[in-house]
Parts: structure tokens; sequence; C-alpha cells
């Protein structure tokens, strides 16, 4: 158990400038967003029950900044039942924390394909292949810190983000709702629904992860090409022979984020939906294909040790 911490240590340290960079990049993004809105919103008045293109209106001649104005319309909150404050702050933190997903995304890609080729490519496997630790552990050791620990600093990045917007809010929101708002938006259970949500989707993910990563240990040259471009072909072929496109709706299912809200559905995802991910057949199947495919790679990487 002390030999798979360490590896667990030595994956973490090996990745961490990206690991760290990609939500930090993020992060600063939005709150730099919502301080230049801030500076430069000028001062609009509002009068009217229409809106013309050019201004706000609807709160019958009160003057307001441009963040107060866009947030008032946008969100009403005065004119809102509790629900429906719920459901659009709800849906705005959903699209806060999608940046950050869509990041984790490419670099959990990278980060697999890289994993094992580039040990093999530098022959630094040879060193590694030294040490008294087994294949086995070592390839799991590299799937459990990309599927579950690299998604730990997403975590924290979408909270603190989720934070920040919720705090902006409240500071331009009609005055005497700004206590609506925070108990509307709930920030303080978002890192654990993200939590249980990334720890789900590592094994959702699996057959996805599982054959970047047997790519990664068995591909020689171009991983990127044969990682993409494989299961292209072979959904490409099922296409043409048996007019069917069942493999391409399972890949595309499961990279999805299933056990976490999305702009696309309804945000308002519950502990309970998350719950009911685990019991998919398709979560099962998907766990029997990628535990073939992290066999494949942990086998290569016995086998295969230089390019």
């Amino acid at each position: 158990m002390r030999s798979f911490v360490t590896l667990l240590k030595r994956e973490w340290l090996e990745g961490r400038t990206a690991y760290l960079a990609t939500p930090a990049v993020v992060l600063t993004l939005i709150v730099l967003a919502g301080l230049f809105a801030s500076t430069v919103s000028p001062s609009l008045e509002l009068d009217g029950d229409e809106h013309p293109q050019e201004m706000l209106e609807g709160f019958d001649g009160e003057q307001l900044d441009g963040v107060s104005a866009l947030i008032a319309w946008a969100l009403d909150v005065a004119g809102s039942t509790d629900q429906e404050i719920v459901d659009k702050i709800t849906s705005l933190l959903t699209a806060v924390a999608s940046p950050f997903h869509v990041t984790l995304l490419f670099v959990t890609f990278f980060a697999l394909l890289s994993c094992i080729h580039d040990e093999r490519k530098d022959r630094s496997v040879l060193f590694w292949k030294s040490m008294p630790v087994s294949d086995t552990h070592t390839v799991l050791s590299k799937y459990v810190t990309i599927a579950w620990v690299v998604p730990l600093v997403t975590i924290a990045g979408i909270f603190l983000a989720q934070l920040f917007v919720t705090t902006y809010i409240s500071l331009y929101v009609e005055e005497g709702f700004a206590g609506t708002i925070w108990a509307a938006a709930s920030p303080w259970t978002s890192p654990f629904k993200l939590l249980f949500g990334y720890a789900v989707h590592g094994l959702w993910a699996a057959p996805v992860y599982g054959w970047v990563m047997l790519v990664s240990a068995w591909a020689s040259r171009a991983p990127l090409l044969w990682a993409v471009g494989g299961p292209v072909v072979v959904i490409l072929l099922e296409r043409i022979v048996f007019d069917t496109s069942h493999l391409a709706t399972f890949a595309a299912k499961h990279m999805q984020t299933q056990a976490l809200p999305k702009l696309s559905s309804e945000p308002s995802m519950t502990f309970s939906d998350q719950l009911a991910v685990l019991v998919d057949p398709g979560l099962w199947l998907g766990m029997i294909i990628g535990g073939g495919f992290l066999a494949g790679a942990i086998y290569c990487r016995k086998r295969l040790n230089e390019i």
C-alpha cells in the first residue's frame, strides 16, 4: 500500500504543472471578466415595460449601472418565485463550471496518452522497471491519479469560481435580495456533488480512459492518431457493413460526464440522480471493457519497453 501511495505521488509530481495551471487559468479568466465588467459597465437609464436593443428596461425608471441592470434583467429576483430563482442560479453556476470540465477533459486525454508512451520514448521506463514495483501497480497508479486525483484541483477551482460568481451577483442584485441569492446558490454543497460526480465518472469513463492508456503502452509512433483514428475507423466500418452505430453511441455516451450537471439538460442534478448512474448497466459493461484495456496496457508495459 505504501509503495502504491508513492507511485501516486510520483505521477502527481510529474504532471502537476499542467494539473494546477489549467484550472488556475480558467479561474483567473472568470475573475478578471467579472472585475472588468464592473469597471467598464456604463450607467443605464432603465424605464418602461420593454427593453430596446441598446438598453435594459423594465425597472420603472430606476438608475442602475450596467452590471446591476444586466443581473436584474437576467435574474429578475424580485419578480420570480423561489424555485425559479434556484433554477436560474443553478443554470448559471453550471455554466461557470463548464469550462473547467472541458479543460479537464483535454488535460485528462493528453495525460493518459503520454503517461506510458513518454516513458518508453525517453527510455526512463527502464529505470522505473528496476524499482521494486509491479507493472500492474504502476499502470493502475497512473489511472487513479488521472481519473480521481487530478479532478480534485478542478473541483477546488470550480468551487472558488462559483463562490466568486455568487458573491459578485449578491453585490449587484436588487437591494434586499442578496440573502436570497446565497440561499438559492448553496455553494457549500457543490464540492460534495462534484466529488461524488467525478468519483463515478472515473468508473463511467473506464472504456475511454483504458483505451487511451492501451494506445500509450502499445503505439510506437503517432499515439494521438491511433487513439482517435482507430475508433473512428471501427465506427465507420460498423456503419458501412452493418448499417448500425452502436459503437459510436457507446463511445459518445462514455465520453460524457454522466454524473455531473450539464448545460444541455436539467442542471439541478441531485445525489439520487448521481447514484442512479451506479446501477446503469452501461457503467458495468464499460468497466469490464475498460478493465480489458487496462490489462492490455499492463501487458504491453511488460513487453514493449522502448520505442
